[in-house]
This record gives C-alpha cells, structure tokens and sequence, in this order.
C-alpha cells in the first residue's frame, strides 16, 4: 500500500515504491523513470482520489477501517506527501500520475489552453497533444500483462488510452463510468472478454444502472466496475499481470466540507472498496490530483473570493487583454467553471 496526499495536491510519482510487493526482476522505462513488473497472477491498482485533501480522510478515519486498520499497518503501508504539480487540475495532474512527469514535460498544461495561431480556447483532451507516452504502452510489452483504465470523467479517457494498440481482446480495456452504458463501452466490454460480457451489469448485478456524473454514486459505481473486472480477469486469466488505474470525481469535494456528512459518508463507501481490493491481494496506490479549500472570502465566508483579471488589466490601461479560465470543463455543476487556478 502506497498513499501519498500533499495539502492542495499529489502526483503518484514514486516510481520505485510504486510496486513495493510481489514485484519481479522485470522492469521498464518510460520517460526516464525505471518500473518493475509485478508477479505473474498480481494486479496493481493505482487510484486518483479526485480532489481529496488529507483532511477528507482525516475526518473519515475513524470509518475508515480498511485503510487505516489495515492497509496502512504494519510494514507494508507506507504514508506520506508527495510533490505537487501545477496547475492544481484534473487533466495535468492525471497525466503526471501516468506518465511520471510533470506538465512542463507532458504537455497537459490545463484543462483549456488558448490556440494563439486561432484565437480559439480548445479543451485539452486530445491524445495528440501529449509529449510523451504513459506508461501502459510499455507496461504491455511485457509477457502476461493486462491494463484496465476506468474513470468517472470520460473527458479523460482518451489521454489515459493514447499509444495502447488497436488490439484489446484479453489486453486492455478503457472505460469511463460516465458512458458505462453506451454502445462502444458495451462493445469494449465484449471484445475484451471476447464475447463473456455485454453489458456493465454482466459485472454489476447491484447497479441496474449507471449514477449520474453529478454524484457520490458515480465514483463508487466506478470502482465496483474496477472490482468486477479484476474478479473477471483473475477468474479467466490468472496468471496474468495485471495493471490497472482507477480515477474518481470529485463532485463530493466540491460540494461537501471535510467534516460534512455528506463527506464522510463517501469516504466510508470508498473504503469499502478499497477493502475489496486489498482482501483480493491487490498491491494499491492511492493519490490525488489535487484538494480543495474554500473559495470565500475570509471576512464572513459567504462571497466568493474572486479576482477578475480582465478588470484588473484595464484598470491599469492594459486594454483588449484576454483572460482564459484553464480549470473549465464540461462538469459546470462541480465548480461552475471557476477554482483556486482559474
């Protein structure tokens, strides 16, 4: 077990201790950094928390027994902070957890950047602008592996899947949970377990259908489907290496203080999950792409704290500038487009 949280956000960068057990003499590099092979028939399981400052599992602990109690004791839990990178968004530091490297290297510098040869503000989620490859490319050259990506944001998942090949019968898989129920995920699930699955509830008896993106349910949803397909793998496969990256959504943070009920109830169900993954063997890494803090002024914490650079400039005669907001994304109802980067 590997956790690393820094105060505003974390990057899973530890590239040594990112398999600590049951790992091989195998290994291989990507972007300068060495990783080991696991063991024939172990899975690793990295998770992105979104949004999860330390104090959301501070003020969950004491519900919180799977891992505290257990993956966290003893000698094979390991608990620190880690170098944060920046801008503190979703899509940068998703891609620093898979590549190992941080924006300035990857090129995801934010969730929108300005095209300056068309003036146009473009949303930063397409493969073709990432520098450098992710380390599941590599990490299938090696005999016996697998890679399942999941994550609740599907704006996501075609940066996480850039470089895998055409091939994923028995490979790879890629889904989002926002798009579970879809004809292309329902056609991954089929040519990933050649024609066992057709549908996510062929995984998921409890869930008859898919949460909204704007909810707890979908990041949970998520890592039961995570669950499920490392139980199918394991059941059709069970020598295979097995690596897998689960990302969540921090629609919760956003909306729900540390000690709120709301909060602390999700963090109760999350570790649920993380329970069914280490009692399956799993060697997990939690991390996050970045933590939460209250956006309000100090005074009464009822107006938002905001600086509207635009207004600035041409207060101070710099007129016709042009002030883009790198944290939007489709998800307005988290943040409504607006952050402690925007």
């Amino acid at each position: 077990m590997l956790i690393g949280f820094n105060r505003k956000t974390s990057s899973f960068l530890s590239h040594q201790r990112t398999f600590t057990r049951a790992v091989t003499t195998q290994s291989f590099q990507v972007n300068g950094h060495r990783y080991c092979v696991p063991e024939y028939g172990q899975h690793v399981v990295g998770i992105c928390i979104d949004g999860c400052c330390p104090e959301y599992l501070k003020s969950a602990k004491f519900h919180m027994p799977n891992l505290y109690q257990k993956m966290l004791a003893g000698s094979s839990g390991h608990l620190s902070i880690v170098r944060s990178a920046m801008p503190t968004l979703t899509n940068p530091n998703n891609m620093s957890i898979v590549t190992g490297v941080s924006p300035a290297h990857h090129g995801i510098s934010g969730n929108y950047y300005l095209d300056a040869s068309t003036g146009e503000e473009v949303m930063m989620t397409q493969p073709e602008l990432l520098r450098c490859p992710t380390i599941f490319p590599e990490f299938l050259n090696a005999p016996d592996t697998v890679v399942v990506i999941l994550t609740v944001k599907h704006k996501l998942l075609s940066m996480l899947t850039a470089g895998l090949p055409s091939d994923t019968q028995g490979r790879w898989i890629g889904l989002s949970a926002e798009r579970a129920d879809d004809e292309t995920s329902s056609s991954a699930l089929a040519k990933f377990s050649n024609g066992e699955m057709e549908s996510f509830r062929d995984l998921l008896n409890e869930w008859l259908q898919v949460p909204s993106v704007y909810s707890a349910e979908s990041s949970l949803f998520m890592l039961d489907l995570g669950v499920g397909l490392l139980d199918f793998i394991r059941q059709t496969q069970p020598e295979k290496r097995v690596l897998a990256y689960f990302s969540t959504t921090d629609y919760v943070q956003h909306k729900h203080a540390p000690f709120d009920y709301e909060a602390v109830t999700f963090y109760k169900e999350l570790d649920k999950r993380l329970g069914a993954l280490h009692d399956r063997g799993a060697v997990v890494g939690i991390t996050a792409d970045h933590g939460m803090s209250d956006k309000t002024e100090q005074e009464t914490g009822l107006e938002p704290n905001v600086v509207y650079i635009e207004s600035v400039l041409a207060a101070h005669g710099i007129a016709g500038g042009r002030c883009i907001l790198p944290i939007t994304d489709p998800y307005v109802r988290h943040h409504g487009a607006l952050g402690g980067y925007a």
